[in-house]
């Protein structure tokens, strides 16, 4: 028998993206017992928002920092003052992919681009604007934000090994990790963030009962509404931030869909899509649409 500790660094390996051969490996367990813990449904922890919804939230994910487009923290910023987005709990979500990691990853590294050391030290000098524009975020766990997890994981180290993300990244303010949320948005309305369920983002607003909100999807930028007998919901996919230029994209460059860069708020709990867009260049145009 196993712990229920152990079943749910376990699950959360699954979240992450570790295969079943990784995890038996790493649990020394069979593939049986690693499918009977992978099906198990976790309850959803619903955040009460305390009757206070007249406030905005700003929505971002997949900045794949150091590699982030070079007018995107300008953009957050400018995000922030225009729709005075403050400090209260969960005003701020980035639904994952804050760095790249691209040189730890399980996929081929470009030998001219930064090194592991050099990734986590230019990450660290970006995250220390990033903390002064937004001082509370919440960050949601992703394939290329838990790397470092999920290699650790692979190479058979204890949890215990592991650094905190706010130690590796040496984050000074109130920023905190989360496998998926779900708040309150407007009285007696839940939303449903997370980083990824798949491709059909509607599908998984439809699965959760509930308003959903994902990312990992670059080239998906949409807002869809649905309805039942009880409510009227949304399902709104995030697209990225990132400079497509950079050769750690350089998978996409022969792809016909093109990475979208932009974000998105909840104004008083409603949803809008903020497109950045962009000069011939390549260049922010400086507003905010």
């Amino acid at each position: 028998m196993i712990s229920d500790e152990t079943k749910k660094e376990i699950k959360f390996a699954f979240e992450i993206g570790s295969s079943v051969e990784q995890v038996c490996l790493t649990y020394k367990i069979g593939k049986t017992l690693a499918y009977q813990i992978k099906s198990i449904s976790e309850p959803v922890q619903k955040i009460k928002t305390n009757d206070d919804f007249d406030f905005n939230r700003v929505l971002f994910s997949c900045l794949h920092i150091p590699y982030q487009h070079p007018d995107s923290l300008d953009f957050l910023a400018a995000i922030k003052d225009e729709y005075d987005i403050g400090e209260k709990e969960h005003s701020v979500i980035c639904l994952g992919d804050e760095v790249d990691n691209h040189a730890i990853n399980y996929h081929e590294k470009d030998p001219m681009i930064l090194h592991p050391l050099g990734e986590r030290e230019v990450a660290i000098y970006y995250f220390k604007t990033l903390q002064k524009i937004f001082p509370a975020m919440t960050i949601l766990e992703s394939n290329h934000g838990s790397l470092h997890k999920r290699k650790a994981k692979t190479t058979g180290f204890l949890p215990s090994d592991i650094k905190p993300y706010k130690e590796l990244f040496d984050i000074k303010t109130d920023w905190k990790w989360e496998l998926d949320l779900t708040v309150e948005i407007r009285e007696d309305h839940y939303c449903f963030f997370k980083h990824n369920k798949g491709a059909n983002v509607t599908q998984g607003s439809y699965k959760e009962a509930m308003s959903y909100v994902q990312g990992h999807h670059h080239s998906k930028y949409s807002l869809n509404y649905w309805g039942n007998r009880n409510d009227l919901y949304f399902a709104m996919q995030l697209p990225c931030l990132i400079d497509s230029k950079s050769r750690a994209f350089a998978y996409n460059k022969n792809d016909d869909s093109r990475p979208m860069i932009g974000a998105a708020v909840l104004e008083s709990g409603m949803p809008k899509l903020i497109p950045m867009v962009k000069k011939k260049s390549g260049a922010w145009n400086g507003k905010i649409n």
